[in-house]
């Protein structure tokens, strides 16, 4: 069954990103889906996101941040982010992800963590997002985490995108496909950016 567009990717492409990633744990406990291993997966991408910060002289606070666990095979759980270039506009992509990957691999296990492929601006976003269906064909909807500055810069694109010089960095067929399935998945999966 194919992977459903999110609704807030339509919002996350006009971002520009500086990293892509996903991680994954050795111990299983925090790969389960129950609510205590998203909160090991969501503390252990905070404390990475730190420490990096810290490394790097960044300030978390000041990062664009999504992120969201994903479900592999074996609805094994990983965790899928995106850091925008806003606030790390003085520290290469490169360097951040190397950094990242470093801390990474030394504490948790395995990680996929690169600069941001702007040329594959709208496939990467909608990776990193997308919803998921079970075996059974029911929506799976774990907790989003959209960055208080995320949120300000979605706002402040939202209300931009009112202009009639407004033109979405996406194709005509995907604008058109998630246009008409914007009610349904967001009476189905509820708003996104509430969470």
């Amino acid at each position: 069954m194919p992977d459903k567009i999110n609704p807030v990717a339509f919002q996350l492409v006009r971002i520009c990103w500086s990293v892509f990633g996903t991680l994954t744990w050795d111990r299983d406990a925090a790969t389960w889906n129950n609510e205590h291993s998203e909160k090991i997966r969501q503390t252990d991408f905070h404390r990475l996101v730190g420490n990096t910060c810290g490394r790097l002289r960044l300030r978390s606070r000041e990062l664009a941040v999504y992120a969201k666990t994903e479900w592999g095979e074996g609805e094994r759980g990983h965790y899928n982010f995106l850091i925008g270039r806003q606030g790390t506009k003085n520290v290469s992509p490169k360097i951040i992800a190397a950094t990242m990957l470093g801390i990474w691999l030394k504490e948790h296990g395995r990680a996929k963590i690169e600069p941001f492929d702007a040329i594959r601006q709208w496939q990467g976003v909608k990776y990193q997002s997308k919803l998921e269906s079970d075996v059974h064909g029911q929506p799976i909807c774990p907790a989003e985490f959209i960055s208080t500055v995320l949120r300000a810069m979605i706002r402040k694109n939202s209300s931009e995108s009112l202009s009639p010089r407004f033109t979405p960095a996406i194709s005509r067929k995907d604008f058109t496909f998630a246009s008409a399935k914007w009610h349904d998945e967001t009476l189905r999966y509820g708003n996104t950016l509430t969470r």
